[in-house]
């Protein structure tokens, strides 16, 4: 089954109506949120408690797979929010 089919059906399971695809699904896009901007140098945005860590953080789209670059910043936040927990 297509990347593309089985997360359709994940998401209707999950209950969901309208799932649309664009040329974007198959891309890594970057900057939406990015460090600095929208979210602090610890992936903290203004509201308490709310963090982003995906590649959305990365400054611009790279067309490669973030994903090492994402499990670095994953294992650097849980490390921020065990000291930040217990501070």
């Amino acid at each position: 089954m297509p990347g593309y089919e089985r997360a359709k059906k994940i998401l209707r399971q999950a209950g969901a109506r309208n799932i649309f695809k664009t040329w974007y699904i198959a891309t890594h896009p970057g900057g939406t949120v990015k460090i600095g901007h929208l979210v602090d140098s610890n992936l903290r945005t203004e509201l308490e408690n709310l963090y982003v860590c995906d590649c959305s953080v990365i400054p611009v789209a790279w067309g490669l797979p973030p994903v090492f670059t994402i499990i670095c910043l994953a294992r650097r936040l849980s490390k921020y929010l065990l000291h930040y927990d217990t501070a």
